[in-house]
């Protein structure tokens, strides 16, 4: 959404124009959603996260102040961060969907050929992400934040380091010591290493 026109949209809103409010909701709920799932893996989860940054925005709108194009994308994926990491602190459990769980997936559908290529297909992207969203989880909490904020939703360093209460500076050192740290263990790990071979081949 250009800027200017996002600009509009939250003054309208904070002066209460309810379409406003919708507007906004439409132009981040799958994102927001996006972001929640890629962090915890679990659709309802994710559900319930982005319903709690909703309504955060609405009950805490007022307070948001407009000082640069990515201010309002820092402010209300600071909120969705808090909220996943709320989620983690809660529930220390990682979800991963290991290869042989793939498999009893398929056993229990009926399908034609070019349906299960479609099906292997999904499954092994899934798989595949997964293995990738294990690798990132062992790095530091912080570091998880900047790879998914940065890569996974695009925002650029300003916006991740409004999101995450931290200068710019200090945002661009951290994501070059995170992309060194999970390169290693994509490399070094025989769990990853075929994953990360695959992908760059």
């Amino acid at each position: 959404m250009d800027p200017r026109v996002l600009k509009t949209i939250i003054e309208q809103a904070q002066d209460g124009d309810e379409r406003a409010f919708s507007q906004l909701f439409d132009a981040y709920f799958e994102r927001i959603l996006g972001y929640s799932f890629r962090r915890v893996l679990d659709g309802e989860v994710a559900q319930d996260i982005t319903a709690n940054v909703l309504l955060k925005l609405v009950q805490n709108l007022q307070r948001f102040s407009w000082r640069h194009e990515q201010s309002f994308n820092g402010w209300i994926f600071r909120i969705a961060s808090n909220e996943v990491n709320t989620y983690f602190r809660n529930q220390q459990k990682y979800r991963y969907l290991a290869p042989e769980e793939s498999a009893k997936v398929l056993e229990n559908f009926t399908l034609d050929d070019g349906q299960r290529a479609s099906v292997e297909h999904e499954l092994d992207q899934h798989q595949r992400y997964a293995m990738l969203h294990k690798a990132i989880s062992r790095l530091s909490p912080r570091e998880q934040e900047i790879i998914h904020l940065y890569y996974f939703e695009h925002l650029p360093h300003k916006a991740v380091a409004e999101a995450l209460a931290l200068r710019e500076g200090t945002v661009r050192t951290a994501m070059h010591r995170a992309q060194g740290r999970l390169e290693k263990i994509l490399v070094s790990e025989p769990e990853f290493a075929a994953v990360f071979a695959e992908e760059n081949s």
